[in-house]
């Protein structure tokens, strides 16, 4: 059996670093935003462009540290992992909740602070644009 999911999106908000409960093992927890274009079927009905928020979990204290330094909201990411279900207790309720547990992570988008000068408005080279600023 094969348990393997791939996607391409932009990370939601900056990740949560935390620590487990019995082992102090590190873990970030995250979310990526994974857009699917709208389309129209063959008797002309239009489906709208929608957004799936895919939640996702790191675990491994290097990998937890590369999340914490290099991964923020808007970058976007390359991720590989495995559907997993996780199943919980709380206040004497069962309960449980669904991520993507990944095993490979890539920054295929730039950082915003590696993100190129804004292009000035027409007629204005960049020189006056920022003077006009």
């Amino acid at each position: 059996m094969v348990n393997k999911c791939t996607f391409i999106g932009n990370v939601t908000a900056k990740p949560i670093i935390a620590t487990t409960k019995d082992g102090g093992v590190k873990y970030a927890r995250f979310s990526i935003a994974c857009n699917e274009r709208g389309y129209k079927k063959a008797d002309g009905t239009e489906v709208p462009e929608r957004v799936e928020f895919i939640p996702l979990t790191v675990w491994g204290d290097k990998r937890v540290e590369l999340c914490e330094k290099y991964i923020d909201k808007g970058q976007q990411l390359y991720v590989e992992g495995k559907f997993q279900t996780v199943q919980y207790e709380k206040d004497g309720e069962q309960r449980r909740y669904t991520d993507i547990r990944v095993s490979e992570i890539e920054m295929i988008g730039r950082r915003r602070e590696q993100a190129p000068e804004p292009i000035p408005p027409a007629g204005m080279t960049p020189s006056t644009a920022a003077a006009a600023a």
